[in-house]
């Protein structure tokens, strides 16, 4: 087009098209599970993911879970799982920070008490088979009870109440 408007393509003989090039490249993406730690109580310990950098358009896309768990004293990466859902992978280069769950040995104090008694004298032992506990984590049990070895306590003394069967 000419200073006024007009098409003028016709005037010029010698017009040469070159294609550009676009290049899309990939985003960065970090994915971070942390890392976490407790004493043992049987309970699991899992751990929570993050996900940074993925574009507005694909936030509701993608679920990224944490999969690490365990139970038992030791040590586990805190792994994940990622669903892409309407979302293209190859948009995204993938990084990870992944973080270590761990279980500790159980450091609390943990006391049975077996209960204490008296009677006056009357040829037979006192055996009181209650047993208190305290410290004891949540949802774990006890098989334990007092009562002395049945040839104690007949006689005018004081004892020791001992421990039977036990068991936690």
């Amino acid at each position: 087009f000419n200073a006024g408007g007009n098409d003028v393509t016709a005037d010029f003989s010698n017009i040469k098209t070159v294609k550009g090039t676009l290049t899309v490249n990939p985003a960065a993406i970090t994915i971070t599970t942390e890392s976490a730690s407790k004493q043992y109580d049987g309970k699991p310990l899992t751990g929570t993911v993050s996900i940074s950098g993925l574009a507005d358009a694909d936030k509701e896309a993608v679920t990224v879970t944490a999969t690490g768990s365990i139970t038992e004293v030791g040590t586990t990466e805190n792994s994940y799982t990622i669903d892409w859902g309407d979302a293209k992978s190859s948009n995204y280069t993938l990084s990870e920070t992944i973080g270590t769950l761990e279980v500790t040995k159980n450091s609390t104090e943990i006391t049975f008490t077996s209960a204490s008694a008296e009677k006056v004298y009357d040829g037979t032992p006192l055996i009181v088979k209650d047993v208190t506990v305290e410290g004891l984590p949540e949802g774990f049990t006890y098989i334990c009870s007092g009562g002395g070895p049945v040839d104690v306590g007949a006689d005018a003394g004081t004892y020791e109440n001992y421990f039977n069967d036990m068991e936690y």
